[in-house]
């Protein structure tokens, strides 16, 4: 035990001569630097590996239509709930001289890396810079990282807003701040069509300075009402999207989601992050009541460590209930809500953490947690990279055809449907050449309503089936067509294909089952064989 605990104490005590060293504004720099280099080493390894996942392939789709028109028809139709915005910039990515996994999947993965490398900043303006260092690695160990290696908007939306506060931070002390905090919260409203809830924090946080410096910053104003024009120009596209899904979006607006939401978003039980939230209210309550930030945005400006103003209290406090805001808009417009919509939350709270681990535990609490973070960190990245490296997306995807190649070989000729909207699109996309030729999809936006209570994921691939090659069949033409058949039918809340068929008395006979789908071989009532 000598032998294992000497060197782990070795390694502790390194760590934590780390952690002193980067108060320090070029240890603390060296450190930020070595994270971000590590953390984007295991993204690239992830974004190179995974297959994309029916979201992502939404994207690629619609961003191969090129024209801005055809892809603005095609969000009208429905057939995605994100951005023009987002597709436009997925299509300039495309012509990146890159694998198309990694190009498209590239503009998420160096937002990330902003939003990390401007939460420290924002942090350590104000605190330590182990604070700032706490904050930033709480934003890799969070849920967020996986966002980052996905081609949809929201490690963009948070990027964008991260920096949007660095700039909005630093109106007082920079001449083009005002600037870039509009083209920020610009970029932030156009990467998704709810981001423009998130102004709403900087607004407050504006009324806040006003409040204590009897001053109005009309370029500050300006700014915010600047970031608010991408969505007032995709407000039909809203719209249409209410009208289409809002009835019967897959996933509902309710007050339980605003908990899950930190939960799956931080990675923390409910208890967990009830608690933290507590734990930074508390740290905020005492600030606000002490010198610190009695004075104002301006106040103590030569004092090296000045602590946050109310005013960027007040901001973190908006970002961090940014769940709340979300789940009360969804349900006063009639809308749908996930938890990955909230992913600025975590903005607020990694600063939040960072600034109640200081207010409570002063340095010396700094000190004992960012040398455990950076382990973690570590562990996690090299994990990540390892289970990763040596992947590949066709390679991943070769588990889940064994099956159905088989079904295809035993019942040549038979069309092979896959019940699941989602499975289909994924399957689809990586099929080989000649199995792809035989899948099937049978979508009916009526049926998907009465069976799982959502016409969200048929409806868009009935949307999407005009612009791109789908294979897709209406569902009773082809039964009246095709007496047997094989189904897929997989374990997610969209594959209603199979309950479908026994109300009508089809035979099903299971040919095989795995964890992700059972295959069976579907006959109709007249003509089983």
């Amino acid at each position: 035990m000598r032998a294992i605990g000497e060197p782990l104490a070795r390694f502790a005590e390194r760590l934590e001569r780390l952690a002193s060293r980067s108060a320090a504004p070029r240890g603390a720099l060296a450190l930020l630097a070595l994270v971000l280099a590590i953390h984007a080493a295991a993204l690239l390894a992830i974004a190179r590996a995974k297959p994309f996942w029916y979201d992502e392939l939404l994207s690629l789709h619609l961003s191969s239509l090129g024209d801005p028109a055809r892809i603005w028809a095609a969000l009208l139709a429905g057939a995605d709930g994100m951005t023009l915005g987002l597709h436009l910039l997925l299509a300039a990515a495309r012509r990146l001289p890159l694998e198309l996994h990694l190009a498209l999947r590239l503009p998420s993965l160096l937002a990330h890396l902003a939003a990390v490398a401007a939460v420290y900043a924002f942090v350590a303006a104000r605190l330590p810079r182990q604070a700032g260092l706490v904050a930033a690695l709480l934003l890799c160990l969070s849920g967020l990282p996986r966002f980052a290696v996905e081609a949809r908007c929201y490690s963009l939306l948070v990027g964008s807003l991260a920096l949007a506060a660095l700039a909005w931070q630093r109106v007082g002390e920079r001449p083009r701040a005002a600037l870039a905090l509009a083209l920020c919260l610009a970029l932030a409203s156009a990467s998704h069509p709810l981001a423009a809830a998130a102004l709403a924090w900087f607004g407050l946080a504006e009324l806040v300075a006003l409040a204590q410096t009897r001053e109005l910053r009309g370029r500050v104003w300006l700014a915010i009402a600047f970031g608010g024009v991408p969505w007032l120009l995709g407000i039909p596209q809203l719209l249409r999207l209410r009208e289409l899904y809002g009835e019967h979006f897959w996933s509902s607006a309710a007050w339980g989601r605003v908990l899950s939401s930190y939960e799956q978003l931080a990675g923390l039980s409910w208890p967990l992050a009830v608690a933290g939230i507590g734990a930074i209210a508390l740290a905020a309550l005492r600030a606000a009541g002490g010198p610190r930030a009695a004075g104002g945005p301006r106040a103590a400006e030569a004092e090296p460590e000045r602590g946050f103003s109310l005013p960027e209290l007040a901001l973190v406090a908006g970002l961090l209930a940014h769940p709340l805001l979300l789940v009360a808009l969804a349900k006063l417009a009639g809308a749908g809500y996930t938890e990955r919509y909230a992913a600025p939350a975590l903005i607020g709270l990694a600063i939040g953490a960072a600034f109640a681990l200081h207010a409570l535990g002063r340095r010396r609490a700094l000190n004992c947690v960012l040398p455990a973070l950076l382990i973690g960190f570590l562990l996690r990245s090299e994990l990540d990279f390892r289970a990763n490296a040596a992947g590949r997306p066709l390679a991943a995807m070769q588990a889940r055809f064994g099956a159905l190649e088989r079904a295809a070989r035993e019942h040549p000729g038979l069309p092979l449907v896959i019940s699941s909207g989602l499975r289909l699109v994924e399957l689809f996309h990586y099929a080989p050449e000649g199995l792809g030729a035989r899948l099937v999809g049978l979508p009916d936006a009526a049926e998907a309503v009465r069976r799982s209570g959502s016409n969200s994921v048929d409806g868009a691939n009935l949307a999407l089936a005009g612009f791109v090659a789908l294979p897709l069949q209406e569902l009773r033409p082809f039964l009246a067509r095709n007496p047997r058949f094989v189904v897929h039918s997989s374990r997610d809340d969209f594959s209603w294909l199979r309950a479908y068929l026994l109300e009508r008395r089809y035979e099903l006979v299971l040919l095989s089952e795995d964890a992700d789908a059972s295959l069976y071989l579907a006959a109709r009532p007249a003509q089983r064989p």
